[in-house]
């Protein structure tokens, strides 16, 4: 884990919030975190978790600024969307099953 967590991590800071790589990130994070567990996962949740809630502050900027093409942004949008709604759950999930 000491090697694969940066090297996922580095991809995920390579990549900007809308490229569509950052999909098979998402991907791989909702896989990793909860086999990895909170211990360890805990040195890089802040990062990972901060940059699903940009994904999604973004996206919600998109719809804020152009109002008119909401269809064709959701259509673009779907996918971060989700794929960072499922992290954040992935990671509360993780990080309260360490508590328990």
């Amino acid at each position: 884990m000491d090697l694969l967590i940066p090297l996922i991590s580095k991809k995920w800071s390579e990549y900007k919030d809308n490229d569509k790589r950052l999909l098979e990130l998402f991907e791989c994070f909702e896989m990793v975190i909860p086999a990895i567990g909170p211990d360890f996962i805990q040195l890089h949740v802040v990062f990972i978790y901060e940059r699903c809630l940009s994904i999604l502050s973004g996206l919600r900027q998109s719809f804020v600024i152009n109002p008119t093409n909401k269809s064709e942004i959701w259509d673009e949008a779907t996918g971060f969307f989700i794929r960072s709604m499922e992290l954040i759950t992935v990671i509360m999930d993780t990080m309260q099953n360490g508590a328990s």
